[in-house]
């Protein structure tokens, strides 16, 4: 990299740094050579336009915002972004070396709660893979194709939340790379008898036939209103390439994005795309 090029990077990463703490954003431990540490040191939060989406559109409708929980918390992105919305967050990540990023970064609030574990169907230990530049695609079912393994300690979110005295959760964050079911299976007493909002990833090889075995499980819970964040601005649906022209010119002539402008629209068929990088399921309608 040439000089100048560094010189112009650098004050453009100054630049950010001071608009982000203007804006309030927590500067958050991240690792180096992972992307969503990158992308949260460069614009403050991984994935924001989703998180603001989720305040603007969500949260707004839910009568009460007590306890968050955020089950695969990785290094407290969205964590650190509930803590502001809720009474408590409890933040859940099973992979101890992403665990130490999401404890230092959960001392920036008090009413963060970190946790050393995950959740399955049962209590119990098992293997798990993971990259270097993707600490947050740690998996369960990724042996083929990722390089370094951990072991996760797993239990069950009844077990957890009974031994807690905690009856009641308003939204649940999960994101555990296709482990979805069994963390569902694992929390059958509070998601019959609750009324918690879900926002969920669903991977590709969980759409078989247009249905998730994940959902499903849901659906036996009650959950039938599914929501999918559509992105509305320019270019979006049909040409991400030009979509990203688009929003690089507009981030260094006007300092600000044109994309990423999010609505919830309701699925009302079966899932139609390969992925859904995140959807809302309710029992009732949220919009």
């Amino acid at each position: 990299m040439s000089e100048r090029l560094k010189f112009f990077t650098l004050n453009m990463l100054l630049k950010n740094f001071s608009n982000l703490k203007n804006k309030g954003f927590p500067r958050l431990a991240v690792f180096k050579e992972d992307g969503l540490s990158m992308k949260a040191l460069v614009e403050g939060f991984y994935e924001l336009p989703f998180l603001l989406m989720l305040e603007k559109f969500v949260f707004n409708t839910l009568s009460e915002k007590r306890i968050c929980l955020d089950i695969g918390a990785n290094i407290g992105n969205h964590a650190t972004f509930f803590a502001n919305k809720f009474q408590k967050v409890m933040a859940f990540e099973p992979n101890l070396r992403t665990f130490k990023l999401l404890e230092a970064n959960a001392m920036l609030f008090s009413n963060i709660h970190v946790y050393n574990f995950g959740f399955s169907s049962s209590e119990h230990t098992k293997i798990a893979y993971y990259d270097e530049d993707n600490m947050g695609g740690a998996s369960l079912h990724a042996a083929s194709t990722s390089k370094l393994k951990t072991e996760f300690s797993l239990k069950t979110l009844d077990n957890f939340l009974t031994a807690d005295q905690i009856k009641e959760i308003d939204f649940i964050k999960i994101d555990v790379e296709g482990h979805e079911k069994e963390v569902f299976l694992g929390a059958s007493n509070i998601l019959k008898n609750g009324n918690a909002l879900i926002c969920m990833e669903v991977l590709e090889h969980e759409i078989v036939n247009g249905t998730s075995e994940s959902l499903n499980v849901l659906n036996g819970y009650g959950y039938n209103y599914i929501y999918e964040p559509i992105d509305t601005a320019p270019f979006a649906t049909f040409s991400k390439a030009l979509a990203k022209l688009t929003n690089a010119f507009s981030v260094l002539l006007f300092d600000k994005k044109v994309l990423d402008n999010y609505k919830l629209q309701l699925v009302t068929s079966k899932l139609s795309k390969k992925k859904y990088d995140m959807l809302i399921i309710a029992k009732s309608k949220v919009i």
